[in-house]
């Protein structure tokens, strides 16, 4: 008996080969691309489809109405501007925003409140408290970023893929959105307005019912996101274990920015050690208060070298990762590390050799603190979870991670250098944010990535500054490959990958150099 797929116009000759082929990603391509919706052109047709998707998974309210109206018609005609265009315009570097409106002409006019609409809400401002160095001018400029998760049963991812797909494209939003039992995760940048609209329909939507809380605001442009990319996935972060069996909502305590930064200030992080990890070669930090009334407690960064190479934490254990599926070797090996958890105590490790920590006279143990914090905090909640599955008691989260502590504390705080983010723009600072990240070869100070700088082996990012890539490129000869270790473990795909970026400099990276 033939089995055919009737989307992919496939035959295949066994069942099992059947639905091998309906699991694959080409397989989904097709079938989302059957599915997917037009976007009308004509403004009427548009907001008549606006209001059919958010009937879909909500009620639409007045405000999502006068949103959308603002939205594709602009002001009220009855209320019309009395300059020709009027556009939002911020003044650089300062910490509270304050936001005039400016004319084509130049000349400033205050807004003034609809009359015909008293409950027409004022446009959406960027957020409050994000520091105005952080954000971006230039090609593009107009566009604006929101970075938001939220881990909740979504009944039918395949249906959720295109209602998103449709509701970005019709709202002219881009960016990257991954949809999955377990939740959704996305990046997305877009108009004020658009975005607004979109944050909306999120509040409203019935099965993931978000809150304000749940998005963060960052400057960006259209040409940071040229694209709109909405997949299912089997997790939202790929940890590599079913959410069926490491749920999120088994993670650790939720802390807000000021009660992590009060954590950090108060137990001093000074005592610098070796810290665990699969090659024992990863650097971290434990510490206690100077009065000894605090146990000791230990800061953790959930994300992969490339990544805190270029900002972190003071004190914070750094895992020589190159992507999060790695998490769960380096999270066993530093319990083990550190008696994270009472299975582990019978266990002599490196780190006390089953003795106290002479420097502070108190033990590491089960009771240890364990402050976690990534960059917006989706991969602190099964990094967690993973932790307290295993027997790690006193389990914290930064909440919003990084980006959410940046707009409390605009200046960095305990955070020193930059922010590395998935995108274009590869990094975001605070307004005094510094350069921590160092060359690859010559340990120069150096914290800007290119995309054709990579490990020769795994492909992570590599920093290498101006004056060595001159050096390993010069313009008469061919591209040199660095080698620091013999792991080119590369295949036919890989290099075919490399043709078509045209990578130049390669390194091999930590985790690749100490054999991961």
């Amino acid at each position: 008996m033939d089995f055919k797929c009737k989307i992919c116009d496939i035959k295949m000759g066994s069942a099992k080969a059947f639905e091998e082929h309906n699991r694959g990603r080409k397989h989904k391509q097709k079938e989302f691309e059957a599915k997917r919706i037009s976007i009308p052109s004509n403004l009427n047709k548009k907001k008549s489809l606006l209001l059919h998707l958010l009937s879909q998974y909500g009620t639409p309210n007045s405000d999502q109405h006068i949103l959308i109206q603002r939205l594709l018609w602009g002001p009220s005609p009855e209320n019309p501007p009395k300059s020709t265009q009027t556009v939002i315009q911020m003044n650089k570097c300062q910490t509270n925003p304050s936001t005039q409106l400016v004319t084509q002409t130049g000349h400033n006019s205050q807004p003034k409140p609809s009359q015909s609409n008293p409950s027409l809400p004022s446009t959406p401002p960027l957020h409050p408290s994000v520091p105005k160095c952080m954000r971006k001018e230039g090609k593009g400029e107009g566009k604006h970023v929101l970075l938001f998760y939220k881990y909740a049963d979504i009944s039918d991812p395949a249906g959720a893929v295109v209602w998103q797909d449709a509701l970005c494209r019709t709202l002219e939003i881009t960016g990257r959105i991954r949809i999955a039992s377990e939740g959704i995760n996305g990046t997305v940048a877009g108009s004020i307005e658009a975005l607004e609209v979109y944050k909306r329909a999120m509040f409203n939507h019935k099965e993931l019912q978000m809150d304000p809380e749940s998005f963060k605001v960052s400057a960006g442009s259209s040409v940071d996101f040229p694209s709109l990319e909405v997949r299912e996935c089997q997790e939202i972060v790929a940890l590599g274990i079913p959410p069926s069996l490491l749920p999120a909502k088994a993670g650790g305590r939720h802390v807000t920015p000021e009660e992590f930064h009060r954590m950090i200030s108060k137990w001093s992080m000074d005592a610098i050690e070796e810290s665990p990890g699969v090659s024992g070669k990863y650097q971290g930090v434990t510490g206690a208060s100077e009065t000894g009334d605090l146990p000791k407690a230990i800061i953790v960064d959930c994300r992969n070298e490339y990544e805190w190479k270029v900002g972190r934490f003071n004190g914070a254990i750094l895992p020589h990762t190159r992507q999060f599926s790695d998490w769960p070797k380096f999270a066993d090996e530093l319990i083990k590390r550190y008696q994270l958890a009472p299975q582990s105590l019978s266990t002599t490790t490196p780190a006390s050799n089953g003795k106290e920590d002479e420097k502070k006279g108190n033990p590491l143990g089960p009771e240890t603190p364990v402050l976690m914090y990534c960059t917006g905090g989706i991969r602190c909640e099964r990094g967690s979870a993973y932790l307290r599955s295993k027997g790690v008691k006193n389990v914290f989260q930064l909440q919003g991670g990084i980006h959410r502590y940046l707009e409390r504390f605009p200046d960095g705080g305990g955070f020193k250098g930059k922010l590395f983010v998935f995108d274009k723009r590869r990094v975001i600072q605070a307004s005094k944010a510094e350069v921590i990240g160092t060359c690859d070869r010559c340990a120069k100070p150096y914290d800007q990535y290119d995309d054709k700088i990579r490990c020769k082996s795994c492909r992570a990012l590599a920093l290498v500054c101006p004056s060595c890539q001159k050096d390993l490129m010069p313009e008469t000869s061919q591209p040199k490959k660095v080698e620091i270790c013999d792991n080119d473990k590369k295949g036919s795909s890989a290099k075919r990958r490399d043709r078509r970026l045209g990578l130049g400099v390669e390194f091999v990276c930590s985790p690749c150099r100490y054999g991961k």
